[in-house]
């Protein structure tokens, strides 16, 4: 049976059609959150939120590779091949940096200089 990237992404769409609209007003929120970010970039210290943010990334990544075969009912015992754990290892890693990216411009905002 041979797969074709619209077919992935016509199931990743049903998949995912509930999370749609909440996951782009987040995006959205994020994106005006780094606007105002980086307008006003003197104002906030960028070290303990960038910290924070890939605390945060580097615990999602590693939950994300512990549970994301469960999610299709499989376990860790029928991950076996080296091109399983690559994308299951990939797909975590994404997913880590990804939220880490989604959540640095809400953390900035609670690290505002105070001489600022």
């Amino acid at each position: 049976m041979a797969f074709s990237f619209t077919g992935i992404l016509a199931v990743f769409l049903e998949l995912a059609r509930g999370a749609l609209i909440p996951a782009a007003v987040l995006l959205l929120a994020a994106l005006g959150v780094a606007i105002y970010l980086i307008l006003r970039r003197q104002q906030f210290n960028a070290g303990p939120a960038v910290k924070l943010a890939g605390a945060i990334g580097i615990i999602l990544a590693l939950l994300a590779f512990a549970l994301t075969p469960g999610f299709s009912g499989a376990s860790h015992a029928q991950v076996t091949s080296v091109i399983d754990y690559t994308a299951l290892t990939g797909a975590s890693l994404g997913f880590g940096i990804g939220s880490a990216v989604v959540l640095y411009p809400f953390l900035q905002l609670i690290f505002r200089r105070a001489d600022a």
